[in-house]
């Protein structure tokens, strides 16, 4: 995804990557691949966005543009709130987190939805409360 990300932020249309300088083309796919993709990659990008029938909307490359960085800082943002629901889980000691299958979100989850388990006194109660007990 890094890789397409990159490609369609600096040439946002086929138009771009068929006008671009393939050494250009090629340095950035191979960057933003970390490797995976090379000269030959970029020649085929190239040559396709050539026999493109797309027509030329300077709005919608725009446009792209845009979204592509919303993308970005979106998910910033999510990696910054679950960042932190892990350290609020980490603070709780939370000891649902040792059932395999249990990730922090979904913890947190259980976390906000039972409260404090001391409030049970016991495995069944919290079973029954959930709605999971027969």
């Amino acid at each position: 995804m890094d890789s397409s990300y990159k490609l369609l932020s600096e040439f946002p249309s086929a138009h771009h990557i068929a006008d671009a300088h393939l050494t250009r083309l090629g340095n950035l796919l191979y960057t933003a691949s970390k490797g995976r993709y090379n000269r030959d990659t970029a020649i085929r990008f190239r040559d396709a966005a050539r026999n493109s029938i797309g027509s030329v909307m300077p709005a919608k490359s725009l446009e792209l543009k845009h979204t592509i960085k919303l993308i970005f800082e979106l998910t910033s943002e999510i990696d910054e709130i679950e960042g932190e629901i892990k350290r609020i889980v980490d603070n709780l000691n939370f000891p649902v987190l040792s059932i395999p299958g249990i990730c922090y979100a979904i913890g947190a989850m259980i976390l906000a939805e039972i409260g404090d388990f001391n409030n049970f006194s016991s495995p069944d109660k919290i079973l029954a409360y959930s709605g999971m007990s027969p």
